[in-house]
């Protein structure tokens, strides 16, 4: 995945924080709305046998996912 990015964004008139660098053992996303915070698997497929070919677009699915996520919630 790269370089550790964490970056602000604004999703309905609040700030919520995009990290990836956290080790998630369950899910290649979470949203935490008590932080306002979504973190992304920091190794999510990484080493699997059957990685995905285009890991940088598989992350930004995901972080749409999770930003969708924060908007309803």
């Amino acid at each position: 995945m790269g370089k550790t990015v964490k970056i602000k964004i604004n999703i309905l008139g609040e700030e919520w924080t995009i990290d990836d660098s956290v080790p998630i053992n369950t899910a290649d996303g979470q949203t935490d709305k008590s932080t306002r915070s979504i973190h992304l698997c920091a190794n999510a497929y990484k080493d699997a046998p059957d990685k995905l070919q285009d890991l940088q677009k598989y992350k930004k699915t995901v972080t749409r996912h999770e930003v969708i996520h924060a908007t309803l919630h």
